[in-house]
């Protein structure tokens, strides 16, 4: 992971998190050895969306609330993925009335 998840409160080595924000991307890198131009060509990256020019690095969109599995792969090598949630929530408050007498306030 580069940028814009985290790890903080989050069950699971592959699981990243972040809060959903309108025009944010969450930025997720390959590391690889050798760390050569013509190993990272040969990675295959789904559920991300490519990077121009850095073909070690996909991004997931921030402003949508979702889990994006991503997985990048070289050859016949298994598959390493990382999942992103975006996540958001909306809260309706739907009490009406009077505060009951024994409620902790």
């Amino acid at each position: 992971m580069t940028s814009g998840a985290t790890q903080t409160n989050v069950t699971g080595a592959q699981n990243w998190a972040a809060v959903k924000t309108s025009g944010a991307t969450v930025v997720i890198q390959a590391t690889v050895k050798p760390d050569t131009a013509q190993v990272a060509n040969m990675i295959t990256w789904t559920g991300g969306t490519a990077v121009p020019g850095n073909q070690k690095q996909v991004t997931v969109d921030g402003g949508t609330s979702a889990k994006t599995a991503v997985t990048a792969q070289i050859g016949t090598d298994p598959a390493q993925e990382v999942d992103i949630w975006i996540l958001w929530a909306t809260i309706v408050n739907q009490v009406a009335g009077t505060t009951p007498a024994n409620a902790v306030q």
